[in-house]
């Protein structure tokens, strides 16, 4: 068949066509001469995109509701440019993985694999319940047995701070969509887990080895060369005001 370009006398011919028996859902990734998509045959595929043929094909249960992602790896970036001069990816609901027994998940990977893959963001889902009658923060989406078992943010951060202490030029962004207020469980938590020496407060002054930088809305962002000289690597913002981690709204805008 061909497709005519409106208003123009440029036609499209067929190439290729290449068979996906339940059908494609997302936008494709083009990089290249690669088309990368997903299918509802629960399948992710990376064809040629001049011949059509395929480079390889790989099995996941949720396909059909992802759309693949570039992330060139074992790049280093310039670490003269500030932190806000860079596109972060970030995934969502970033705790709930199958891998980890989620019966609602949204990831195929765990935290640490994420961020070996290129993620440098991450949101997580907070909650305050009583474990033994102990406060407790935990992560869950929605409902609070999408999962096998409870997961305690401690547990979360503490993953993450082994992954960052093993990679010690890389910076990681943490959104929480803060369902809990309660600041000082919040402080004892991140003291728990052993991050928060490494956290750049956007809203204080932050100081390290190298010096003092910050507020962030009166001296602008650091650059990722003085985040990693001074290992202030962590950011952390907030959706909800009241656990005491910096709102999201004051140092960012959402453009959907």
């Amino acid at each position: 068949y061909q497709i005519k370009q409106p208003g123009t006398s440029q036609v499209f011919t067929e190439l290729w066509s290449f068979d996906v028996s339940l059908g494609v859902e997302r936008d494709p990734l083009v990089v290249g001469n690669r088309v990368c998509f997903a299918s509802n045959d629960k399948h992710c595929y990376c064809l040629n995109a001049d011949t059509g043929t395929t480079f390889w094909s790989d099995s996941t249960p949720i396909a059909g509701y992802t759309e693949p992602a570039f992330v060139p790896l074992f790049t280093t970036q310039p670490a003269t440019r500030r932190y806000d001069q860079y596109c972060y990816l970030m995934s969502h609901n970033s705790f709930a993985d199958f891998l980890d027994g989620w019966w609602l998940g949204n990831q195929e990977m765990t935290l640490t694999e994420q961020l070996n893959y290129g993620a440098r963001g991450l949101m997580l889902d907070t909650h305050k319940v009583q474990i033994k009658g102990v406060d407790t923060i935990v992560l869950y989406h929605g409902i609070s047995w999408s999962s096998v078992s409870w997961y305690r943010l401690t547990d979360a951060l503490t993953e993450i701070r082994i992954w960052m202490e093993n990679n010690p030029t890389e910076v990681v962004t943490i959104q929480f969509e803060n369902r809990q207020d309660d600041e000082t469980l919040t402080e004892q938590t991140l003291a728990a887990a052993g991050v928060s020496s490494m956290i750049f407060d956007p809203s204080k002054n932050n100081t390290g080895p190298q010096g003092t930088w910050g507020p962030v809305l009166t001296n602008g962002w650091p650059t990722i060369g003085w985040m990693v000289s001074n290992n202030k690597r962590l950011v952390l913002f907030a959706e909800q005001r009241g656990d005491g981690i910096p709102y999201v709204w004051s140092y960012t805008v959402e453009t959907w």
